[in-house]
């Protein structure tokens, strides 16, 4: 495990949030008073849902799901601070973070990470490369590449082929 005082946790953190940035702006479009309800009557099955459909726009899935917690602070200045611990899993990379989320601006805070069997990672520049990695595979495709693809592959099928399958859109 890393320490927080670790350049490497920055790193991480760093590269984590920058995978998320699409994720904590589509969380902010659900209703927020739906948000702190849920959280004030401790009903997390509404809120992994709601959490979730956002995530599934982005990771394809089991790859970024939300973890089951988290918390909701409204004053009465207006200001507002959520909480919503996540997990990170691919390729027996597991990263466990919160992110903290404010009116205009999100936070990551990581809270644990561990590398599945024999850690071959000899420095935290490797645990870098390898979440950088990680974090980019587990990701869906924009939807730009996905239609330019789509249209590469349209012109070079015979016209009678098939479309090609959800699957590629995924890989």
């Amino acid at each position: 495990m890393l320490s927080p005082e670790n350049q490497t946790w920055r790193t991480q953190e760093s590269l984590i949030a920058e995978a998320v940035r699409d994720v904590a702006s589509e969380i902010r479009l659900i209703d927020l008073t739906d948000l702190v309800s849920y959280f004030r009557i401790d009903r997390m099955g509404p809120v992994e849902a709601l959490i979730n459909s956002a995530l599934e726009l982005y990771f394809k899935p089991g790859k970024l799901s939300f973890a089951g917690a988290g918390s909701a602070r409204v004053n009465w200045n207006g200001s507002i601070e959520m909480k919503l611990d996540f997990e990170f899993r691919h390729d027996g990379l597991n990263i466990f973070f919160t992110m903290l989320m404010h009116a205009d601006n999100a936070a990551i805070n990581i809270n644990y990470v561990s590398v599945d069997g024999p850690s071959s990672l000899a420095t935290g520049h490797d645990l870098s490369e390898r979440t950088a990695a990680a974090l980019s595979e587990a990701r869906l495709r924009p939807v730009e590449n996905q239609l330019a693809w789509w249209r590469q592959a349209s012109l070079s099928l015979p016209s009678d082929a098939a479309p090609p399958a959800l699957a590629d859109f995924l890989t």
